[in-house]
């Protein structure tokens, strides 16, 4: 996809001369398009739906690379899902791919605060986290329920 590590596009503006980039940021919905090596990453508006967005960008992809796959996010080691407890009430679902983006939510926003936390997904009664490379969840876990309770307790 690039021989960078990564190219990453946030406007139509920024991706002139890059067609597939540019015809992705044209989806309707999509604010963000991630070129990795061997990986597209789109990062869409909270309001878009994925399944518009897989039919339009699977089209551009096809049109534009001939060999390739459409593959649904697997969880690695590197991503623990939390539970909500039975009263809490559920959370909408959201993506937040780092402190910037967890800014505007207070549970997020306090999750990003502990070391080693990269990216959350709220969804319903489950929080599911993904840690940095260097960091044990043996360490993040404990503040993580901490965290979560804390805020359980606030909002109940």
């Amino acid at each position: 996809m690039t021989r960078a590590v990564a190219e990453i596009y946030r406007s139509v503006e920024e991706a002139s001369g890059r067609p597939l980039a540019n015809g992705l940021l044209q989806l309707k919905g999509v604010i963000e398009v991630c070129f990795f090596r061997y990986q597209v990453r789109l990062r869409k508006s909270k309001n878009a739906g994925w399944e518009s967005l897989e039919r339009g960008s699977e089209a551009l992809i096809t049109a534009a690379i001939s060999d390739f796959d459409v593959s649904p996010f697997t969880p690695d080691e590197r991503h623990r899902e939390f539970a909500l407890a039975d009263h809490a009430e559920a959370l909408d679902r959201s993506v937040f791919e780092g402190c910037e983006w967890a800014e505007e939510h207070p549970l997020a926003r306090e999750l990003f605060k502990i070391d080693g936390v990269v990216e959350a997904i709220f969804e319903g009664k489950r929080i599911t986290l993904k840690k940095g490379r260097c960091f044990d969840w043996d360490h993040i876990s404990p503040a993580v329920m901490q965290t979560v309770a804390a805020y359980i307790e606030r909002n109940s």
